[in-house]
């Protein structure tokens, strides 16, 4: 179960970035003179492009899976902080690494066959040779919202501290 809820974060995290852009924290921030002290976590107000989140529908038996990862992750290689790509392994295929959200996820974007995946779950599922373009129509639009994202883990007590900072640069299209 914590697993689940970790995988499930760490998508959800993922997928608010995606429909977003990030920022590196400006010039000049105040950092205290502490050496342990976080930074604080600033968020640009400019218009930035959009990031690609590849929601990629697999499976340990899928014969034509592997490919469809050297596709995911040649995307995120050649596009780097501006794609991310998680598997999520569901239906005949997969055996191992399951979700109890797979067949959910799965059913919302009209899997039929594998690999495939979503871009930014605005689009139904696009076999992996759609993903390239795909990604790039994403990458050219202006996001709405910039956010800037941090996540810790405390090992000791297994803890996960979200921070997370947005600026809205536009009204949302979405309803």
């Amino acid at each position: 179960m914590k697993k689940t809820f970790r995988i499930f974060a760490l998508c959800s995290m993922a997928l608010a970035l995606a429909f977003t852009s990030c920022s590196k924290p400006e010039e000049g921030e105040d950092i205290n003179n502490d050496p342990n002290a976080i930074p604080a976590l600033t968020v640009s107000h400019e218009v930035q492009k959009r990031n690609a989140f590849i929601e990629e529908y697999t499976g340990v038996q899928c014969g034509y899976c592997p490919d469809g990862h050297a596709i995911a992750r040649q995307l995120m290689e050649n596009n780097p902080g501006r794609v991310i790509a998680v598997n999520i392994h569901q239906g005949g295929y997969a055996t191992r690494y399951t979700t109890s959200f797979g067949n959910m996820l799965a059913s919302q974007a009209g899997i039929t066959g594998y690999p495939c995946g979503t871009i930014n779950r605005n689009s139904s599922a696009l076999s992996r040779g759609q993903w390239a373009n795909a990604c790039k129509q994403v990458m050219a639009e202006n996001s709405c919202v910039n956010l800037a994202a941090r996540a810790i883990i405390d090992t000791t007590t297994k803890e996960m501290t979200l921070d997370i900072k947005g600026y809205y640069t536009d009204n949302s299209a979405a309803e």
